[in-house]
C-alpha cells in the first residue's frame, strides 16, 4: 500500500483528489494563468480554501465549527477583511452541481475581493508550491496536501483524523479563527509516517458496504447516478449480505468511530 500512496501523489496518478472519477480534463494552473499577471503574490501569505461540495453531509465527520459548509465560507470572508493574505478558492474537483457551486463563490468572491477562484480541473499538484497555507473542514485534502509538505488546518475535530499529526487541528471555533489571524505561526512539522498509516486505515481497511469500491473505477463518472443501484442489485450476494449485518451489529455495538474490514486489517488478505 505504500507504493500505491507513493503513486497516488506522483506526476503521472490519475486517482488524485478522485479527479479520474470527476471525469475532467485536467489542466496544469500555468495554462489557466498565463494570461493572468501576478496571480500568485510573492509579497504576501497564500492561503488556499479547499472547497467542499455544498450537496456534501457538513457534519459527516461531526465536530464542524460552523453550521455547514457556506456559514464556514461566509466566516473566512470576514476574517480576510482582517488580514493581509492573499485568498484562493479552490473548487471542489468533482461537485455533485457545479452551477450551484458557481453561482455561491461568483457571489462570494464580489463580496469578499480579497478572493481569487481557481477551477475545479486545475490539478493542485501544479500549484501547491505557490501556496503557504491550505484550509478546509475536513476534505482529503488534509492529508494530500500534508504528504506534499504543507500546513492544513482544518476547521472540525473529525473523528476518522483523531490521533493523527500531520495537520492542525484546533481545538474549537476561537481557537481556529485565533490561529487565522496569526498564521505566520502555525507551520506544521508533519509526520509522513502519519500520513501512511491513515491512509491505510481509511482507504485500504476502511469496510465496503455493498462491495461499492470496485464500482468507483467502473462507473467512472456514473458512481454518482442511478447506475450505482443497479451495479449494487447485480452484484447482490445473500451470503455476503448477511456477513455484513453481523458485522455492522459488531460495529454498532462497540460504538466505534470507523468501520474496519478485519480481514484486511490484520493482514489476513
Amino acid at each position: 500500500f505504500r507504493s500505491k500512496l507513493k503513486e497516488k501523489f506522483s506526476s503521472k496518478g490519475n486517482d488524485f483528489v478522485e479527479f479520474s472519477q470527476a471525469n475532467l480534463n485536467t489542466k496544469s494552473i500555468d495554462e489557466y494563468i498565463k494570461n493572468k499577471k501576478n496571480f500568485f503574490l510573492k509579497d504576501k501569505i497564500n492561503i488556499l480554501v479547499a472547497c467542499h461540495c455544498f450537496y456534501d453531509a457538513p457534519h459527516n465527520f461531526g465536530n464542524l465549527f460552523y453550521n455547514d459548509f457556506e456559514d464556514w465560507l461566509e466566516n473566512l470572508g470576514k476574517i480576510s477583511k482582517r488580514t493581509n493574505y492573499q485568498w484562493y478558492l479552490k473548487k471542489h474537483p468533482h461537485s455533485l452541481n457545479h452551477k450551484l457551486t458557481d453561482k455561491i463563490l461568483d457571489k462570494f468572491v464580489k463580496k469578499y475581493p480579497k478572493f481569487k477562484i481557481i477551477p475545479e480541473n486545475i490539478d493542485i499538484r501544479t500549484f501547491h508550491k505557490n501556496i503557504d497555507f491550505i484550509l478546509t473542514v475536513y476534505g482529503s485534502v488534509s492529508y494530500e496536501m500534508a504528504y506534499l509538505n504543507k500546513t492544513v488546518i482544518l476547521s472540525s475535530r473529525p473523528d476518522h483524523l483523531n490521533g493523527f499529526n500531520f495537520c492542525i487541528i484546533p481545538k474549537n471555533k476561537k481557537e481556529y479563527e485565533k490561529a487565522l489571524l496569526n498564521i505566520k505561526k502555525q507551520n506544521k512539522k508533519i509526520s509522513k509516517e502519519d500520513i501512511i498509516k491513515f491512509y491505510y486505515l481509511n482507504f485500504i481497511c476502511l469496510y465496503d458496504l455493498g462491495n461499492l469500491f470496485p464500482a468507483k473505477k467502473l462507473l467512472k463518472s456514473n458512481y454518482f447516478t442511478p447506475f450505482i443501484y443497479n451495479y449494487w442489485i447485480n452484484n447482490f450476494d445473500n451470503k455476503k449480505h448477511l456477513i455484513i449485518k453481523s458485522d455492522l451489529k459488531d460495529y454498532i455495538k462497540n460504538k466505534k468511530s470507523l468501520f474496519w474490514n478485519k480481514k484486511k486489517l490484520l493482514h489476513k488478505l
